[in-house]
């Protein structure tokens, strides 16, 4: 989670280092603490728990205090990738899926590998 969570802050930042929050568009730099890897939809549903479209730049009272911000979240997913795609999230979130030890490592070196890309 801690490589995946960089990765969405780096993939979201700007040249300056900052990101806009999915769902209230309020900049923050992406490291600190002011900024979240936000999950739309939680974290338990393990068929997007790493999909790239489901987890977003948002920031802490947003992700904290408001619950996730559900609503702005969920608009702001479908500005950012497409009329659809939280549709698409929902549908695929109750796929039953078991991640594996094996999983775990691979998606910890496919986001190394993001990582490195961006940076």
């Amino acid at each position: 989670d801690k490589l995946f969570s960089e990765y969405i802050r780096k993939r979201d930042s700007d040249y300056k280092g900052n990101c806009k929050c999915i769902s209230r568009g309020k900049e923050a730099p992406a490291f600190g603490g002011s900024i979240h890897a936000g999950h739309l939809f939680s974290r338990r549903y393990l068929s997007i728990r790493f999909d790239d479209k489901n987890v977003n730049a948002q920031c802490n009272y947003c992700n904290t205090f408001l619950n996730g911000n559900q609503i702005k979240a969920a608009r702001g997913v479908d500005n950012k990738w497409g009329k659809g795609t939280v549709d698409d999230l929902e549908a695929r979130m109750h796929i039953t899926t078991k991640l594996t030890r094996v999983d775990y490592e691979e998606a910890i070196e496919i986001y190394k590998q993001k990582i490195r890309q961006l940076n």
